[in-house]
Order: C-alpha cells, then structure tokens, then sequence
C-alpha cells in the first residue's frame, strides 16, 4: 500500500512522533487514548509494510 492510503490522522500521528513526542503527547494533544495512538501506529506499519516511525516518515515523504 501507499502513502496516499492513509488518513490525514495518521499523518499526523507520524509527524508528532517524528518530533519526538512520546505516545502519552500525542494521545493528549490529539484527545486520544495511547491505546488508540499504538493501534494508529499498528495500522501505518502494517499499510506501509515498515518497522519503525523513520520508516514510516519517509515513505510518507517520499511520495509527496
């Protein structure tokens, strides 16, 4: 899958975890749990057939 197929939420999920926001962060500047944060990030991994956030980040911005 591509970039291109995931939700502007996810997006914006990787970008604050590229700034280096811990999951707790993100979950409350989103008003999310860190539950639902983890499983956002599950769900990109999985679509984007990556490990880790870097990876994640640059297949976004790779595609851009």
């Amino acid at each position: 899958m591509s970039a291109k197929e995931l939700t502007a939420r996810h997006k914006e999920i990787i970008e604050m975890c590229q700034q280096g926001l811990s999951r707790a962060t993100v979950a409350r500047r989103l008003g999310i749990s860190m539950h639902t944060v983890k499983a956002h990030k599950r769900v990109i991994y999985n679509r984007l057939n990556v490990k880790t956030n870097d990876e994640a980040w640059l297949a976004i911005h790779k595609e851009k």
